[in-house]
């Protein structure tokens, strides 16, 4: 059985201003991934999408986070730790994997809470 896991974002969810033409990517990558789960699904081939919340790799860290951010972050997500990209890389590993052979057509929000569904 093969897996595709594509990316997507949270943002998807809550739709920030100033960010449409990002926002409407990722509905499209999930929208490509329910479509793309039905179309190759009769091949074995199962298709999923991850969307991480904000991942606090080095350039977000240099660029884009306050203390002010991280406030926002911390205050909006369950559990209050960041998130980094190793976490992410682990649901990929996940949905890549025999361990989520049951799942087709879904997307896991990795955010820690952030977002409900």
């Amino acid at each position: 059985m093969g897996s595709i896991v594509n990316l997507c974002s949270v943002t998807f969810h809550s739709g920030p201003v100033n960010m449409s033409a990002y926002v409407a990517t990722k509905g499209g990558v999930l929208g490509f991934t329910r479509s793309l789960a039905r179309e190759l699904g009769p091949r074995c081939i199962r298709v999923n999408a991850v969307s991480p919340g904000w991942i606090m790799t080095e350039r977000q860290l240099r660029e884009y986070v306050t203390p002010a951010v991280k406030r926002m972050v911390r205050d909006a997500q369950c559990v209050e730790t960041s998130l980094g990209p190793e976490e992410i890389a682990d649901v990929v590993l996940f949905l890549a994997s025999d361990s989520s052979r049951a799942m087709t057509g879904q997307e896991l929000l990795a955010d820690r809470g952030w977002y409900h569904l």
